[in-house]
């Protein structure tokens, strides 16, 4: 079994903001000031464990996967996610 790292993880994510035409990073500086990008896709650490986030539209945060988890886990979870979001696309 290979190991997964947070390079993998970063791929599904990136897959995932493409899949659903997410902005691709989480904000930018405009004016001097920090805009965040509403349904950004991110991965979140903590625990020594991760989770997969979504950026919503106060710059706050909502978890998708639920708690922190290692990252074979959430490797798994992140590719479950993408395989229904494709399902969803063929209907």
């Amino acid at each position: 079994m290979q190991r997964v790292t947070l390079k993998d993880l970063g791929h599904l994510v990136t897959i995932l903001n493409r899949l659903t035409n997410s902005p691709d990073k989480p904000g930018a500086m405009i004016g001097g000031k920090y805009i965040t990008y509403a349904g950004h896709y991110q991965l979140g650490g903590a625990y020594g464990g991760w989770k997969l986030e979504r950026m919503m539209d106060a710059g706050g945060v909502e978890s998708i996967t639920g708690g922190y988890v290692p990252k074979r886990e959430l490797y798994e979870r992140i590719s479950a996610y993408i395989d229904g979001v494709r399902a969803g696309m063929t209907r």
